[in-house]
């Protein structure tokens, strides 16, 4: 073999090792840029459905602020009532299971209305239909589960929560 042909054949071989060892390097960062992005993505979900939902924190906070307040309203009423005499006639347990009861409705009401705007945000019709079309929104969230199912079952039990305070307050006038 010539001495030409020894350099060529090296030379080939050291670009082959080059070429080798370059989509080796460059496979791997791919995959690395690809695990990064799945990372990023998961912890942004997880971050997303990470503590309490919205609507249990402000349905929490306005029944803590009414307690509050209706407690005030407790105290004013006694306070008037010692000074001219006459008997208290303010009712606080009514008053916040009717009170807790709203609040509860109020609730399903948002996961109703989270409802009908999914089902306008896919067809005018369908949110139509949702909302005057009797038992539509259950057939709806049956075809729609996975981004709706959730919303109708809170829905389901914030109004008979609420709907059960509402008859305790009732209950409680007699």
């Amino acid at each position: 073999m010539t001495k030409q042909g020894t350099w060529t054949r090296a030379g080939s071989q050291l670009l082959n090792w080059y070429r080798l060892r370059h989509c080796a390097l460059t496979g791997s960062l791919n995959k690395a840029a690809s695990d990064i992005e799945h990372a990023k993505k998961l912890q942004s979900e997880m971050i997303d459905n990470a503590g309490m939902p919205p609507w249990l924190l402000a349905l929490v906070l306005t029944v803590l602020t009414g307690l509050a307040v209706i407690g005030v309203l407790a105290i004013n009423f006694s306070r008037a009532a010692a000074l001219s005499k006459t008997q208290n006639s303010f009712q606080f347990l009514p008053t916040f299971l009717f009170f807790a009861g709203v609040c509860f409705n109020l609730a399903a009401t948002m996961m109703q209305f989270r409802i009908i705007i999914h089902a306008f945000k896919a067809d005018v019709v369908k949110g139509l239909m949702v909302m005057f079309v009797p038992f539509y929104i259950l057939i709806y969230v049956i075809k729609n589960w996975r981004a709706l199912g959730k919303s109708l079952i809170i829905m389901i039990i914030t109004s008979c929560i609420g709907g059960g305070l509402i008859i305790a307050g009732f209950t409680q006038l007699r």
